[in-house]
């Protein structure tokens, strides 16, 4: 009879691992990368790519900005940043100011239906 009980057991936990169950949670990187927004700013005052590097390290030091691109002869910006923190725009925005250039928003796209 234990044995019984021993196989029950192992087939149940056997069975909750196999991946047959189904997750209501979201997976952490589906949920970032589902609900990140697009952000292009024009970017005023570089010259070289010391200045690249210091726009790209001012809006870098913001947790929630990812993938950040900074192209000098296009004078633009572009980098993700989640749905949920796009308040955090306005102080990436003056961080880029405090290192010393001008930014101006272009574009974010939060709406992927569009």
């Amino acid at each position: 009879m234990k044995t019984v009980a021993v196989c029950i057991a192992c087939v149940l936990m056997l069975s909750a691992c196999s991946g047959n169950t189904e997750s209501t949670a979201p997976d952490a990187s589906q949920e970032l990368s589902y609900n990140l927004t697009p952000i292009t700013l024009a970017i005023s005052g570089m010259s070289c790519q010391g200045c690249v590097q210091s726009v790209k390290e001012a809006i870098a030091k913001h947790e929630h900005a990812s993938s950040v691109t900074i192209n000098l002869y296009e004078e633009k910006a572009e980098f993700m940043l989640p749905a949920s923190h796009e308040s955090e725009l306005v102080a990436i925005m003056e961080s880029i100011q405090q290192a010393g250039y001008g930014a101006m928003l272009i574009h974010a796209d939060n709406d992927s239906d569009s």
